[in-house]
């Protein structure tokens, strides 16, 4: 039997070289593939770094320094590292200078803060229950039926030496819906996949958590939690735009409701974090701006944990018939099936140990590291003649002073710098660029000018009072 001859077609997306191409036969490409997790030995603020990467093997290139230059072979690079930061692991731990992590069997974590010794149990466990509530309020069935969950696979993605992941699929079997007098939750279950890779990077003070849930399921809530390593604790402290401010953990129950019960939950913007001044825990989200302080029970003891929410599954923007709401309508009442949530969702997490409470500036800079990565482009233009290193803007003075925004002015050719204080003392910091400063002015939010600033040696000072936002523009 022969072969048809290929007909010409052309291929949606294609071009007509790449459609001639498709015509005439396909090629066998032969490549070398080359995975690479990058590392740096540091980076300028509000600049970059530029690095040459040669696929090959030199190690003379960082046994004369050239890490430092910028220059370094994929082998050269590994070498590099391990020398200072590297992650071991074996089929079901890993461990870095900071860190040690293990893989249990129902698929959590036990983390080790090796420099005070406090452990954590239990990292990571899912809890799944019922939620009749609306876009508005939450609320739980009267008789509430609780998800199971359980393993279905373990495996390690990656041994390091720059990182290390491990790879949890789960299974949870979640009641189908609330039933039709919304009391609570129906018989039938259906098979929720979650799948969690578990990542410890080298010198990372923190675990990765990259979470991905199939949700068929309606009218629940799950929630990850991330124990504090503290038994009970009074408060937590969240970041606002411009603030991190402190929370009660728990809020008096009312005896009678009269418009709405008090919540524990609260919003963050993107990190949370709880204990006291032994051990605690800092939990970094993406995306995710709904934690509550929990009492999570074990056979051997009790401990306080952050739950934070990953799916809220509603299907009413309000309802009139809330537990927890029961003054009526809080909007319209309307059908709302997309929020159910219904697919695939997404999440990245980090969870950071630590022992005393870091301060407010420095919550806020693991949440950015976690956020905000170096971005790595390609330089492709050669012969380039810009600076191997360049910082385009320095905030140089108190750590304390957290730079909120950096952007062009609106409507003129000058730059626009904004700083919060979210601590208690004043604090100052100078503000320079990689150009001249001609002049600089106090701003409001409409960038409209205040008065003129000082500039001295280049630079623009700033002092900002506890809590205080300013808003600077530099004409250069």
């Amino acid at each position: 039997m022969g072969i048809p001859p290929l007909r010409a077609r052309r291929v949606p997306g294609l071009g007509p070289s790449l459609a001639g191409f498709h015509r005439r036969k396909l090629l066998a490409l032969h490549a070398r593939r080359v995975r690479l997790l990058w590392w740096a030995p540091s980076l300028p603020s509000c600049g970059y770094q530029a690095f040459d990467l040669r696929v090959g093997s030199d190690h003379a290139s960082v046994e004369s320094g050239s890490v430092g230059s910028g220059f370094l072979t994929a082998e050269a690079l590994a070498e590099a590292v391990s020398r200072t930061y590297a992650v071991i692991a074996t089929a079901r731990s890993a461990e870095n200078e900071q860190l040690r992590v293990t893989v249990n069997d129902d698929g959590t974590l036990d983390v080790v803060d090796k420099s005070s010794g406090a452990a954590f149990h239990g990292v990571g466990a899912l809890a799944d229950g019922g939620d009749v509530g609306d876009e508005y309020n939450y609320c739980p069935p009267a008789a509430d039926r609780l998800a199971t969950t359980r393993v279905v696979g373990l495996s390690r993605v990656s041994a390091g030496p720059l990182r290390a992941t491990f790879r949890i699929d789960l299974e949870q079997s979640v009641p189908s819906a609330a039933t039709f007098d919304r009391l609570s939750r129906d018989t039938r279950t259906i098979n929720v996949p979650v799948r969690i890779d578990v990542s410890l990077d080298a010198g990372s003070p923190r675990v990765d958590f990259a979470v991905t849930v199939d949700n068929a399921a309606k009218d629940h809530r799950l929630r990850m939690l991330f124990p504090t390593g503290a038994a009970e604790i009074a408060s937590a402290r969240a970041d606002t735009a411009f603030d991190v401010v402190t929370r009660p953990a728990r809020r008096d129950r009312l005896a009678t409701i009269v418009n709405e019960a008090p919540v524990n939950s609260a919003p963050m913007l993107s990190v949370v974090d709880a204990g006291d001044d032994r051990a605690g825990a800092t939990v970094i989200a993406t995306g995710l701006h709904e934690y509550e302080i929990v009492q999570v029970r074990s056979a051997k003891s009790e401990v306080s944990a952050v739950a934070l929410t990953l799916i809220r599954a509603v299907g009413d923007l309000s309802r009139n018939d809330l537990a927890t709401r029961p003054s009526g309508h809080a909007g319209p009442p309307v059908a709302t099936p997309g929020a159910q949530c219904p697919g695939r969702h997404t999440f990245a997490i980090a969870f950071e140990p630590r022992s005393t409470p870091p301060p407010p500036a420095r919550l806020l800079s693991s949440a950015r590291a976690v956020n905000l990565p170096p971005r790595i482009v390609p330089a492709r233009m050669p012969g380039g003649t810009a600076a191997q290193r360049r910082s385009f803007l320095r905030v140089e003075g108190d750590e304390a002073i957290v730079l909120s925004a950096l952007k062009k002015a609106d409507d003129r050719n000058s730059v626009i710098v904004r700083l919060f204080n979210p601590e208690d003392v004043d604090a100052r910091v100078a503000i320079g660029l990689n150009r001249p400063i001609a002049q600089a002015f106090a701003v409001n939010f409409l960038e409209e000018r205040g008065r003129e600033l000082a500039i001295e040696s280049g630079s623009v000072r700033a002092d900002l009072k506890p809590h205080q936002i300013q808003t600077i523009e530099l004409v250069h």
